[in-house]
């Protein structure tokens, strides 16, 4: 048997202990092929089979093997951004997560993986246009609502989590954590709504213990403006969040594609005409997001100015 055709029956056997559930035996396959022929391909697979193994370890040393032999190996440093996150190193996860979807941005596992780094990281407001991307990506990814509803039921955004709880449960009827967090949600609702009653009767009884920082308006109407600038304030933060993610999607690759066209024309398809449209599109498309965001802001500074003419300033 020559050394091709025994590297070729290793792999073979090894995939076949994959479907098995026996990642071990595949680990060990997947290295006696790479003794005779390294291969980044190879390298990947050993280290998700290790991955699945309980072998982080291991894993990690052929992923990153695997981007060392082919940096273009997106798959892998995604994969490797996975097992960071398994070994909670989630600065390094976040890293290799980044490099993997400048090279393929229509991975939703990869965006998946990198809200959870953003999570665990403490930084919901990188955790949520991820998250978000991976459910766009791919809408019936039922963790990925799990999570992002985890995250906006953690700021209090109780109307959104439930939408998403439900549409978990829809995707994946019985699923436990879409059950927990759904439950979490409607009881944080419920808890505002009564604290928003009481609010409401200290108003009526007691208007002299209300923040003089109020306009001076009446009870109801002096709750419903606070109100009023909470959710401006939420859109603004929205929007916000769309402007960045748009720039990333859209605006960032047609600026490289012109760049990419007009350096090297002869190593890059396409005509320059077709690359100057999609930055036209893209920067329409930011344009409109960028007016939005500016009309919300002006709103807001109109707040504040109306503020200040009410306290005599």
């Amino acid at each position: 048997m020559t050394q091709t055709s025994e590297f070729q029956v290793l792999c073979k056997e090894a995939r076949q202990c994959w479907r098995d559930g026996e990642y071990q035996c595949a680990v060990e396959l997947f290295e006696q092929a790479i003794e005779i022929e390294e291969q980044s391909e190879t390298h990947q697979h050993a280290g998700m089979a290790a991955y699945m193994a309980g072998d982080t370890e291991n894993a990690v040393k052929h992923l990153i093997r695997a981007t060392h032999l082919a940096p273009s190996n997106s798959q892998a440093r995604i994969n490797l951004g996975a097992v960071y996150n398994r070994r909670k190193e989630y600065k390094l996860a976040i890293d290799a997560l980044r490099k993997g979807l400048a090279m393929d941005m229509h991975c939703a596992e990869g965006y998946f993986n990198l809200g959870m780094a953003h999570r665990h990281r403490d930084e919901p407001k990188m955790a949520i246009p991820a998250l978000r991307e991976a459910i766009r990506l791919d809408p019936k990814m039922a963790d990925a609502h799990v999570q992002l509803a985890e995250v906006y039921n953690e700021q209090g955004n109780y109307k959104q989590a439930i939408e998403l709880a439900e549409q978990a449960l829809k995707i994946k009827p019985g699923f436990e954590a879409a059950q927990h967090v759904l439950d979490e949600a409607e009881q944080g609702r419920d808890t505002a709504k009564a604290s928003s009653k009481n609010l409401d009767w200290i108003a009526g009884v007691s208007p002299t213990k209300l923040d003089q920082g109020f306009r001076e308006l009446t009870d109801e109407q002096q709750i419903a403006d606070h109100r009023h600038l909470v959710v401006l304030s939420h859109s603004i933060h929205q929007i916000a969040n769309d402007v960045l993610l748009q720039m990333r999607r859209e605006l960032d690759p047609a600026t490289r594609q012109v760049y990419r066209i007009v350096s090297r024309p002869d190593k890059n398809p396409g005509t320059l005409t077709e690359a100057y449209a999609a930055f036209k599109r893209a920067t329409k498309s930011y344009k409109i997001l960028r007016d939005r965001l500016g009309v919300k802001m002006q709103e807001l500074r109109d707040y504040e100015e109306s503020m200040k003419e009410n306290k005599g300033e």
